[in-house]
């Protein structure tokens, strides 16, 4: 599994703040997920990706899913996002909810 960054810290906040989840289990599940540094070549992907999103963030995880992809590393991305499955659904790819 691989993931930005930028999402890692993401997941650290929201999964502690609103699911309860210890900072140890979270730590425990991101050890086996491999970082995908966010440098300038995702950056300004995350600044010409369609749909055009308001949040600066949202781009970022598309484009960073859109290299993975490109660069045969995913197939699919997880997200509770709406308008993020949108965009992913409209490059192609899969989408997971987690429940």
């Amino acid at each position: 599994m691989s993931a930005s960054t930028v999402g890692v810290r993401e997941l650290r906040q929201n999964l502690s703040r609103y699911l309860g989840v210890t900072r140890d289990e979270v730590e425990t599940w991101l050890a086996g997920v491999a970082l995908v540094p966010m440098g300038d070549v995702i950056l300004s992907a995350a600044e010409a990706v369609s749909p055009a999103f308001g949040a600066t963030l949202d781009a970022i995880h598309l484009a960073t899913a859109l290299q993975l992809a490109a660069e045969g590393h995913v197939a699919s991305i997880m997200t509770f996002d709406a308008r993020l499955t949108e965009g992913a659904r409209e490059h192609g790819l899969e989408t997971i909810a987690p429940s």
